[in-house]
């Protein structure tokens, strides 16, 4: 902001600002919908393969991802086609519905969602945030009702979870890569074996 201006031209001048920085992040908020849906139709009619025929690139939908133009985790591609298959093809919502909800709020929801509950279900994801949002969901697949119920989980049925992550970009196997240093963790502290 520029020196010497009025309190009545900074205030306009600021609620110029935020009112752009308003739409363009109702805009960010839609572009996950629109990639979502345009990744759905490039990988169902794999119209990838036409992009650049004979190149390795566009061999298969991941090859696709990985290019320098897209560089998207796929992961997260199907995530963001299931998102626009569940909200807005099955569902019915409309893009402009969905706008401002974090798509990781979305994909939180999906395990849940149905016909009769996405309204709410949508609301929730619009007003709180994500660490409540994921708790209502938790309560919502353990058939708890209130968070209380939740609080109060006397943890009666617990599933044991192996896997190994690697120390450096923190990515998961079933199995250790070949090659790889396997740490264990013991009691607290991690131990190298060969």
């Amino acid at each position: 902001m520029e020196k010497g201006l009025s309190l009545k031209q900074k205030n306009k001048e600021a609620l110029q600002v935020y009112n752009e920085l308003i739409k363009w992040k109702t805009i960010g908020g839609l572009s996950y919908l629109k990639i979502g849906q345009l990744l759905k139709k490039i990988k169902e009619e794999k119209l990838y393969k036409y992009l650049g025929e004979g190149s390795e690139e566009f061999e298969d939908f991941e090859s696709f991802l990985k290019t320098p133009e897209i560089n998207m985790e796929l992961r997260k591609a199907y995530y963001l086609i299931q998102i626009w298959d569940t909200f807005c093809e099955k569902l019915g919502f409309k893009e402009e519905e969905l706008a401002g909800i974090p798509w990781t709020s979305l994909r939180v929801l999906l395990p849940v969602v149905r016909k009769e509950n996405a309204r709410e279900l949508v609301e929730k994801a619009r007003t709180l945030n994500r660490t409540h949002l994921e708790t209502e969901i938790k309560a919502l697949k353990s058939g708890l009702v209130t968070l209380n119920d939740l609080s109060n989980c006397k943890h009666q049925e617990v599933t044991e979870f192996h896997y190994f992550r690697c120390n450096f970009c923190g990515e998961r196997f079933q199995e250790p890569p070949k090659g790889a240093k396997i740490i264990k963790k013991q009691y607290g502290f991690f131990k190298k074996t060969k």
